[in-house]
């Protein structure tokens, strides 16, 4: 079990730096939003990363089974809000769209959570919802061929790709 736990501890440390490093850097230039997304997205990594890697924690099981599919769903909102930056297409609209889509997907994990019955499948709902937005975000990274070094596009679209692979594996794990 240690052998397979270490990488994982690895990734909550590296993780947890990034995070603590971009936090710092947006707080002190607040207008950067990529620099305060690219925060929120070490930052749900590493809580990710830190809860798999204790699974001693004293959580309800229910709890603990959400919290993956969540963690995922908000890596993702905040992933598309920086693909959306990136480009210089992150609109208020978009936004508040993305924070109103976050406010239903919490609910629903909530909820979830609370009534024990049909968890799974609002469980399921967050995951399924967190994949197509995946697909989305790689769909229109390269669809930005034109605005970004293809290099860069292509790299970026393996990486949430592979975030879709993670999230389908978890996914295969739970139900």
């Amino acid at each position: 079990y240690a052998r397979v736990a270490d990488p994982v501890w690895v990734t909550v440390v590296l993780s947890g730096t990034l995070f603590v490093i971009a936090l710092a850097l947006w707080w002190a230039r607040p207008r950067q939003v990529l620099l305060g997304l690219f925060a929120g997205l070490c930052g749900t990594a590493a809580l990710r990363h830190w809860l798999l890697h204790w699974s001693g924690i004293g959580l309800p099981p229910l709890l603990f089974e959400h919290l993956n599919p969540y963690l995922i769903y908000c890596f993702v909102t905040m992933a598309l809000g920086g693909s959306w930056a990136m480009v210089h297409e992150l609109s208020p609209r978009r936004v508040r769209w993305l924070l109103g889509a976050w406010a239903v997907f919490t609910l629903a994990s909530v909820v979830a959570v609370a009534l024990e019955r049909e968890t799974l499948l609002l469980r399921n709902l967050v995951q399924l919802a967190g994949n197509v937005a995946l697909i989305y975000i790689v769909w229109f990274t390269l669809r930005q061929r034109a605005r970004i070094k293809a290099s860069w596009v292509w790299a970026i679209a393996l990486g949430y790709l592979l975030l879709f692979a993670g999230s389908v594996h978890d996914l295969g794990l739970t139900s």
